[in-house]
């Protein structure tokens, strides 16, 4: 993989004319503004990444809590925080190794969140975003902070 700027291809964008022409002007080193770049990309994509799992940490906690289970601190531990899950939702521990399959660990985590859904007596189609990959962490969020007493 090349570390040097875009080919000459790749150039040709508005953005890098720019670019380009502010570092001629302040007599700026292209280079120095192409790697400043790529570390910012890769700040920016460490603290996301990092702020996913810390919600989506907060939220399997709550649901735990909420349906009492104490999640302890193994909540914490990537990978080993849906062993909490998987006994707040009354499921085998075989679960876990499922949860890292491809395609079965959509099929998995359904399963695994209609029953949290009935054990927070909602409606087992509410599940159903958890078979695709951005809204399972809106449905998280939901089962997380909502009223776990209202019926949907």
């Amino acid at each position: 993989m090349s570390t040097a700027p875009p080919a000459f291809a790749e150039r040709r964008s508005w953005a890098w004319a720019l670019l380009t022409f502010h570092c001629l002007i302040n007599n700026i080193n292209i280079e120095t503004v192409w790697w400043g770049a790529k570390v910012t990309k890769l700040a920016t994509t460490f603290i996301f990444l990092t702020l996913v799992y810390v919600y989506i940490t907060i939220c399997l906690r709550k649901i735990c809590t909420i349906v009492d289970e104490d999640p302890g601190p193994v909540i914490f531990i990537p990978f080993v925080q849906f062993v909490p899950l998987l006994a707040a939702a009354k499921v085998s521990q075989w679960y876990l190794p499922v949860l890292f399959v491809p395609i079965l660990n959509r099929v998995a985590f359904f399963i695994i969140m209609s029953k949290i859904c009935a054990k927070l007596r909602r409606s087992g189609w509410l599940a159903v975003p958890a078979l695709l990959p951005i809204t399972n962490l809106f449905l998280l969020g939901h089962l997380a902070f909502s009223n776990p007493t209202s019926q949907v």
